[in-house]
C-alpha cells in the first residue's frame, strides 16, 4: 500500500503542533516545500478531523495535554459518588423524555440507571451507546463525528444537522473541571464546541461531576 505525499504532510503538520503547540502557515510551507494553499488546505481538513484549531495565519492544538483525563483511568474513580449522583440524575427523567447524555464517566453510570425507561436517547458516547444497545424501549440516536479516543466519544460539527433537528428534554451534561467562579471548562477546543451544540439543543441542563471535577 502506497502512502499518499497528502498523508504524509499531514502528519508532519501534526508532529509539528506537537512539538510546539503552534504552527505559522508560511513557514511549514516552507518548511515541507508546497505552497501556502495547500499548507491552508491540509489544515482545513485537519481541522475537520478534529486534530487542531485554525487561526490567522496558522493553527493550534485543540487540546490541553495538561488536563487530558482519560475515560479508561476516571471510569474506576470516585465510583460509588457517580452512582450516587447517576441515581438522582435518572430521577428526573420520565418515560416519552427525549435526552441527550454527553461523554463523560459519570454519564456511562447514568445511562446504566436508564435501562427500563421508554426514551429516546441523543448522544455522542461510545460507552453510553454500548450500554443501551440490547435495550428495545431506548431510541438512541447517534451523534456523529471525529473519534476523541481519551473520552471515548465523537465530536466536531459531523453533529450539528442532528442536534439542530432536535428540542429536548434534558441535556446531561459532562466537562473536565468546574471552578465555582470560572464555571465548567473543557480540555478539548472541539469537544467544547460539541457541547455548545447540545445546550442550545436543549430546554434543560444537567451537569453531572463528582468532587474531583470541582477547584473550590
Amino acid at each position: 500500500m502506497q502512502i499518499s505525499n497528502s498523508y504524509i504532510r499531514k502528519q508532519k503538520i501534526i508532529s509539528e503542533l506537537i512539538a510546539n503547540k503552534s504552527i505559522d502557515v508560511n513557514e511549514i510551507s516552507k518548511k515541507l516545500e508546497v505552497t501556502p494553499a495547500t499548507i491552508r488546505n491540509d489544515l482545513s481538513n485537519l481541522e475537520k478531523r478534529g486534530l487542531l484549531i485554525r487561526t490567522h495565519g496558522g493553527a493550534v492544538l485543540p487540546e490541553d495535554e495538561s488536563l487530558v483525563r482519560n475515560f479508561a483511568n476516571t471510569i474506576h474513580e470516585n465510583t460509588n459518588e457517580k452512582q450516587e449522583i447517576a441515581k438522582e440524575a435518572a430521577k428526573l427523567v420520565n418515560d416519552g423524555d427525549t435526552i441527550i447524555i454527553d461523554a463523560g464517566s459519570t454519564n456511562s453510570f447514568l445511562a446504566k440507571n436508564l435501562l427500563n425507561k421508554n426514551i429516546t436517547v441523543l448522544t455522542n458516547s461510545i460507552p453510553v451507546i454500548e450500554t443501551l444497545i440490547n435495550y428495545p424501549n431506548i431510541e438512541i440516536i447517534v451523534i456523529g463525528g471525529v473519534i476523541r479516543r481519551a473520552s471515548l466519544s465523537s465530536i466536531g460539527n459531523f453533529g450539528k444537522c442532528i442536534l439542530e433537528s432536535f428540542n429536548v428534554d434534558i441535556y446531561f451534561m459532562g466537562a473536565t473541571n468546574f471552578d465555582i467562579n470560572k464555571g465548567i471548562s473543557n480540555s478539548n477546543i472541539v469537544e467544547g464546541q460539541t457541547k455548545q451544540l447540545m445546550l442550545k439543543s436543549a430546554q434543560k441542563v444537567c451537569f453531572l461531576a463528582d468532587s474531583s471535577k470541582g477547584n473550590n
